[in-house]
């Protein structure tokens, strides 16, 4: 690891490095929420090919394709191990630095996705282990929806309505399940690409014995017409973490709501189960809604 450290003029964060040196094991699979990726070779062990760790710290730090990120330098840990392995796992710091613990992850393939922070902590990492004697595999996804909300918070990209924030209160219809979270989604698609916009809807319900307290929030995407093309075809291997925000987010005010309306935590953490939303976050919307006088197909 030191090798690129020095080649690259930034450092990686000390949890990291003693994170993978208390693993001891020459590779390292770690189960996020979207799929599966591969802690790089060249950080497990002193290859003298880095190939895989050059491209991806040359793309990542490409100023002509990513100029919003000229301040800061992109070390890339970790890619993806299934279709063209193009997407990366990254830490930023300035140059003669050590990089902070937030995680990114960025599609190579798609920079028009553009980068997403995953976590502000290198503690989403960890997870239930399995070892042999080639492999450790880490699943970082059996975590609960308390342990979530302590290492995620809303990405800058990712910008809840203040203006229309949604609704709160009770309704009487029956509830089919004691919380169901559902997601729709606007676009607007322009002929000028300033007026596009991405909206994500949550709607979140949870029963109360014959009331149902619900609660809807809305959060804007900073998107582009081929972003806003991969959320109209729930391209979910790019905007996953776009999804899994808004819904932790809608969550986190939600479980404020009901706390203020005299439910107590006990009932909420039962309700909430981790299972529930990240099937959710996988699926489809509920309802996509197109608005606006270009298509995003350009035609």
């Amino acid at each position: 690891m030191e090798h690129l450290e020095k080649k690259f003029g930034v450092l990686y964060p000390e949890r990291f490095k003693k994170f993978l040196k208390e693993l001891d094991c020459s590779r390292v699979i770690i189960e996020m929420l979207d799929e599966k990726y591969e802690i790089l070779p060249s950080l497990l062990e002193e290859i003298t090919d880095n190939n895989i760790a050059d491209t991806a710290y040359n793309n990542l730090n490409d100023l002509y394709t990513y100029p919003e990120d000229q301040q800061t330098k992109k070390l890339p840990f970790a890619r993806n191990t299934t279709g063209d392995c193009y997407k990366f796992l990254y830490f930023q710091g300035e140059n003669g630095t050590e990089c902070g613990e937030s995680i990114y992850v960025r599609d190579l393939d798609a920079p028009w996705a553009g980068r997403i922070k995953v976590s502000n902590s290198i503690e989403f990492l960890y997870g239930k282990q399995s070892k042999d004697d080639k492999e450790v595999l880490i699943s970082c996804n059996s975590k609960t929806f308390n342990e979530f909300s302590e290492l995620v918070d809303l990405p800058s990209n990712i910008q809840y309505e203040l203006e229309s924030p949604g609704d709160f209160g009770f309704n009487t219809k029956e509830a089919n399940t004691p919380i169901s979270v559902t997601t729709s989604l606007t676009i607007s698609s322009n002929k000028d690409e300033k007026d596009d916009f991405c909206v994500i809807h949550v709607c979140i319900e949870l029963d109360r014995g014959g009331k149902v307290l619900y609660g809807n929030y809305n959060y804007e995407i900073k998107s582009n017409k081929l972003l806003n093309l991969c959320f109209d075809e729930n391209q979910n291997y790019r905007i996953y973490y776009y999804k899994f925000h808004a819904v932790m987010d809608a969550l986190k005010k939600f479980k404020d709501r009901c706390l203020s309306n005299d439910l107590s935590i006990e009932e909420l953490n039962e309700k909430i189960n981790t299972s529930n939303y990240l099937n959710v976050i996988k699926g489809y919307f509920y309802s996509v809604d197109i608005m606006g006088n270009a298509s995003l197909y350009g035609v």
